[in-house]
């Protein structure tokens, strides 16, 4: 069931609605999201998108007070509050990336704030009501850190090591659940899950290198069926 991302809310040993690896419960949403996408969201015209944002934004609030913080979602007893989080999530990104295409803002080398922005942020909330900072994390901070490290303009190294962060990013959040969860049933302790997280780290980066080089074989066979000269060989 795991495999196919179909979510388990019968079994009682572990609350999570993906046991194995509960980050699956986000790319479960995400999944039925791209649906959703498919058959509606992309006819909607912006002030519409604006509108479902708004509506999915109060939605997202309220579940984060009802449940006491922003995992709504990720366990069995909460599973059904996760629509208001990834569709907040979801039309927010097509909403900026419409206004983006519209005006690009030029940030240049300030943008790349962005990366100490976002832990100031969250701190800012903390003093807060566990639910209310959460609420202001995900619906403020974390759209406005995308907004301005989009917005970035890094050269040379510095643009190199933020390609790589960025393509181990996801393999990273996919893998590190599942290799935490095993130290700790070997045992756990200080030296076995750091262990783990370099582990994490490293299958992270083999992933996102086995990706590149699969994208760069696509890459080179659509170039040679476009060649003139492979259509006449």
């Amino acid at each position: 069931m795991a495999a196919l991302l179909i979510p388990i809310i019968t079994i009682q040993r572990d609350p999570a609605l993906f046991p194995l690896n509960r980050a699956h419960w986000s790319l479960f949403f995400e999944l039925l999201a791209n649906i959703l996408h498919a058959l509606i969201l992309w006819r909607l015209k912006t002030r519409a998108l604006a509108a479902l944002v708004a509506m999915c934004a109060l939605l997202f609030a309220w579940s984060c007070h009802h449940v006491g913080g922003s995992t709504a979602g990720a366990f069995q007893d909460n599973w059904h509050f996760g629509f208001f989080r990834v569709l907040f999530a979801y039309s927010c990104g097509m909403l900026m990336a419409r206004l983006w295409k519209g005006r690009r803002p030029q940030g240049g080398r300030a943008a790349l704030a962005a990366p100490v922005l976002a832990p100031l942020l969250v701190l800012a909330a903390s003093p807060l009501e566990t639910w209310l900072g959460d609420a202001i994390a995900v619906l403020v901070a974390f759209p406005a850190v995308i907004w301005l490290g989009a917005a970035a303009s890094p050269a040379g190294r510095l643009n190199a090591t933020m390609a790589w962060l960025g393509a181990i990013s996801y393999p990273l959040y996919a893998i590190h659940g599942p290799t935490l969860l095993l130290a700790r049933h070997l045992g756990g302790g200080l030296l076995l899950e750091s262990a783990a997280a370099a582990g994490s780290i490293g299958l992270a980066v083999i992933v996102a290198l086995t990706l590149e080089r699969s994208r760069t074989r696509r890459r080179t066979a659509d170039r040679d069926r476009a060649s003139p000269l492979a259509s006449e060989l």
